[in-house]
């Protein structure tokens, strides 16, 4: 069977062209990519260490997938220490997980996150209070430029389910690891100029038994056997992955008269539109123009029947309003443009990083800064360049950042002032994945490929 695999780009009388070539993901040639896998391909290991693993204390506060529970980057968590200048955080773990940028995912009390190395893809499961290793599911894939997966995994109903940077789509046991079922969907990736250097970054979405997974093309499968359920219509490609919006009007509004039973529509922002689909049938309910100089990585904000949305490049932010079906705009704006990192909405406030981010000549493509601005008119309150570029999530009344340069930082959420609380150093180098807070436990991936747990309980040392 060939396998679907890292990308080649061939010179072409009408442009560039991108062609499977083997080596990697779950799928056949270009004209099968969709084909359902259920059995075990050439190269794939399954290795499960601890059979029938409970953790000791599961904990209250899960964070299942992409941006946490509610996927916008907060938590309700609010039971965490922030001084860490004055104490810094005792390490509970470390973990080589293999190069990449996958954030980590947190149910029951187990981790999950995907990492390469030697040419292989492995998705781990961890014991997320020890670190110690409950399963691991390895398969060929070159690692590609800026080396390894990008997409989190997302966990629930029994199930996890991830997305490697070549297209390959799998559904694994979450308890045990063993595989279900795979798919390519490499021959759905649709790049912009260079896009193809860097990968497919979006990360599943689970949603009621189905998957939807966007990869310039939107698909939803079901999570139990892997049929294919609908796919979207085919799009240019970008980075970020997809969320929900209540379709249901809100008070004073007019109702939807799309959604007479209140379902929640689909949030797909690609290389050319931000595209409210119905879930159902994958059918385009409005859309909206949404473009930058690069490509498109932040994930919309969805805050209420609001939608945030930034870009770097010189681009800013716009927040759009759904209302009766249709997609308006209420201002656009150079307030807020992000590179890479997608803000967060706190109490009526957005904070995020402003700004492009480091390459490895170290310069910036513009000097970055943290800000905070009114969520309803774009408005800045405060802004600061002391941390440089950096990942955040906002947990309780405040904010946790991991720097670009590895350096994690607590800040008051308030449009106020900027009020930095605590800092610690945990890496040196390039930190591009946004860090994880579930019950007291800090989790932050480093540039070697390195997962470090931190103690941030209040009663911690």
């Amino acid at each position: 069977m060939a396998r679907a695999g890292r990308l080649a780009v061939v010179s072409a009388a009408c442009g560039l062209a991108l062609l499977p070539v083997g080596g990697c993901g779950p799928g056949q040639d270009g004209t099968q990519e969709l084909s359902l896998v259920q059995s075990a391909l050439p190269g794939e290991e399954h290795v499960l260490v601890r059979p029938g693993h409970s953790p000791a204390d599961p904990g209250r506060y899960d964070w299942p997938q992409w941006l946490g529970p509610s996927r916008n980057g907060t938590s309700a968590e609010a039971a965490w220490r922030a001084d860490w200048s004055d104490r810094p955080p005792k390490v509970l773990w470390r973990r080589r997980v293999g190069a990449g940028y996958s954030a980590v995912s947190i149910r029951g009390g187990l981790a999950y996150t995907t990492g390469n190395a030697d040419g292989r893809e492995t998705v781990w499961c961890l014991d997320a209070a020890t670190g110690e290793v409950v399963w691991t599911f390895r398969y060929p894939c070159a690692k590609g430029l800026f080396a390894g997966p990008r997409a989190t995994p997302a966990v629930g109903g029994g199930y996890v389910c991830t997305l490697d940077r070549h297209g390959g789509l799998y559904c694994l046991r979450a308890a045990t690891g063993e595989k279900l079922w795979s798919r390519s969907l490499i021959g759905h990736v649709r790049w912009k100029g260079v896009g193809w250097k860097w990968g497919t970054s979006a990360s599943p979405l689970l949603l009621g038994d189905a998957v939807v997974v966007d990869v310039g093309t939107a698909f939803a499968f079901d999570l139990a056997g892997g049929a294919l359920r609908w796919k979207s219509g085919p799009y240019e490609t970008a980075y970020a992955s997809p969320v929900t919006i209540p379709a249901a009007a809100g008070p004073g509004e007019v109702s939807d008269a799309r959604a007479p039973r209140r379902q929640p529509r689909l949030v797909v922002l690609n290389g050319e539109r931000l595209r409210i689909l119905d879930p159902a049938d994958g059918s385009e309910c409005c859309s909206r123009e949404w473009t930058c100089r690069g490509t498109t990585i932040p994930t919309p904000v969805v805050a209420g029947r609001r939608i945030f949305l930034t870009s770097g490049y010189g681009r800013g932010c716009a927040l759009l309003k759904l209302d009766q079906g249709r997609l308006e705009q209420v201002y656009e704006s150079r307030a807020l443009g992000s590179h890479v990192h997608t803000p967060v909405v706190r109490d009526g406030f957005v904070y995020g990083f402003e700004g492009d981010v480091c390459f490895l000549s170290g310069s910036a493509l513009a000097r970055p800064s943290l800000k905070c601005i009114e969520l309803a008119t774009g408005r800045q309150r405060w802004a600061t360049t002391r941390l440089g570029y950096g990942m955040l999530i906002a947990a309780g009344p405040r904010l946790i950042a991991l720097t670009e340069r590895g350096c994690l930082v607590a800040v008051e959420a308030t449009a106020a002032a900027y009020r930095q609380l605590g800092s610690h150093r945990v890496f040196r180098g390039r930190c591009w994945t946004v860090p994880v807070l579930a019950n007291g436990r800090l989790y932050c991936r480093g540039p070697a490929g390195e997962i470090v747990c931190l103690d941030v309980r209040p009663g911690g040392p």
